[in-house]
């Protein structure tokens, strides 16, 4: 396993995960989080080295050119409706090297 993978955790939240990744190793790490609370929290307690964006995942998906090496989706389709869900795992597809 590559630490040089670009890896994006989408529904970030606080970003525990990340700060295990980057914990690990990982330095090319993004989060995305929709609640501008959370990621401003996520902000202050995570290295300055991980991207924070405060969007919606699908808008970001659709708007980000970038292809992850890994994608880290956890806590987050429940909160999504069926159309949402597929909509966002639809667009993620195109955005993962290799697919998801």
């Amino acid at each position: 396993e590559s630490r040089n993978a670009l890896v994006l955790d989408i529904g970030c939240g606080l970003g525990y995960r990340l700060a295990e990744l980057h914990h690990w190793g990982y330095r090319r790490l993004v989060g995305v989080d929709v609640n501008p609370d959370v990621v401003a929290a996520a902000r202050t307690r995570l290295p300055e080295d991980i991207e924070l964006v405060c969007a919606g995942a699908a808008e970001f998906l659709a708007a980000d050119a970038r292809a992850y090496d890994r994608v880290v989706i956890a806590d987050m389709l429940e909160h999504l409706g069926v159309e949402e869900a597929v909509a966002m795992l639809s667009v993620g597809n195109a955005s993962v090297s290799g697919g998801v």
